[in-house]
């Protein structure tokens, strides 16, 4: 695993209310459910070195878990910037 100090991106997945995020580290606000219905403990979290490997898991975690494709957090990815 790598060290956390290299990871650069969260990804977020909840199966009872279906859907999965992708955040920057260090997140300009707190890395917790933050929109919708979320109970404590419902959700999953992924932590990644780079963009790709958060991608390649949300694809993985999508298919698996039937959830729908991953979103990009608004408050971490701007419009203009999410190749980020």
């Amino acid at each position: 695993m790598e060290r956390y100090e290299n990871l650069k991106f969260a990804v977020y997945f909840n199966k009872n209310n279906p859907h999965i995020t992708i955040h920057k580290i260090p997140s300009t606000h707190k890395l917790d459910p933050h929109r919708g219905i979320h109970k404590y403990n419902q959700g999953s979290w992924g932590y990644f070195a780079t963009k790709r490997e958060a991608l390649e898991f949300s694809k993985y975690v999508s298919k698996g878990r039937e959830l729908p494709e991953m979103k990009h957090c608004t408050k971490c990815f701007k419009e203009s910037n999410l190749q980020s």
